[in-house]
């Protein structure tokens, strides 16, 4: 599923304690959105659905973790609670939605979320059918709104932006393979490949270096232009001295 949809469900999550300790709603609100939203730094760092993804770990930190929250109530227990749980829905909700692929509506990976437990990868349920498909848009809209309604700001406006970006996302989504794959390159190697010392021969980047390589034989050692095949070896240069 879409970021944006991650984003509505934190403030679903923390009605409970908007109704039962209103004073800790933002907090709870807030906390549920970075949880929602944290898995996928793994798009940045790690392997995506696998590096920060964890269907059942999130679990076993949230439920000892909303324990607390339940007996000593406060800004920082229920925070932390509010945050392992939707950082636990989110990973359970890429399991239902399509694999990570760049056209995932063609259903080419059966990989969706990695389950450290078992050292497996779950197949995708596909009940969304990839991240943002209109099901998804109707899903994030649903979600939504009612957070708009309830929470005192900032929520609303961080909620507001996500539904924005949301819907600009799924009138896109079909064409960014497209329009991104040159920026994935770059990405890859220029960003990823600094942190991981990967450098994917295929990328732009990489092709323009050669480019420049070979443009570069073109010129002998005193800067002239020359053709490859009439451009002396250094072997043959000093044969050539010494013939002289």
């Amino acid at each position: 599923m879409m970021s944006p949809t991650h984003v509505v469900v934190g403030p679903i999550l923390a009605i409970p304690v908007l109704l039962l300790s209103p004073e800790y709603a933002v907090t709870a609100a807030v906390a549920a959105i970075a949880g929602g939203v944290f898995p996928d730094f793994d798009l940045v760092i790690g392997e995506h659905r696998r590096t920060l993804h964890f269907p059942a770990g999130y679990w076993a930190l949230a439920l000892p973790t909303v324990g607390w929250a339940l007996l000593d109530p406060g800004a920082a227990s229920i925070a932390a609670a509010l945050f392992l749980s939707a950082a636990g829905i989110h990973s359970l909700q890429d399991w239902f939605g399509a694999a990570p692929e760049a056209r995932p509506w063609e259903s080419t990976s059966n990989r969706a979320v990695y389950l450290h437990v078992t050292g497996e990868w779950l197949s995708p349920k596909r009940w969304v059918r990839y991240d943002g498909a209109p099901e998804d848009l109707a899903l994030t809209l649903a979600l939504g709104v009612p957070g708009i309604m309830l929470y005192e700001s900032p929520v609303p406006a961080v909620l507001t932006v996500a539904l924005v970006v949301g819907v600009v996302y799924v009138l896109v989504r079909k064409r960014l393979p497209r329009y991104v794959a040159g920026f994935v390159d770059w990405y890859s190697v220029d960003f990823v490949g600094a942190l991981t010392k990967d450098r994917r021969p295929e990328s732009w980047w990489c092709h323009y270096q050669s480019t420049r390589m070979a443009e570069s034989s073109l010129y002998n050692w005193r800067g002239q232009r020359v053709s490859a095949r009439d451009e002396p070896t250094e072997l043959s240069r000093h044969t050539g001295d010494s013939d002289q």
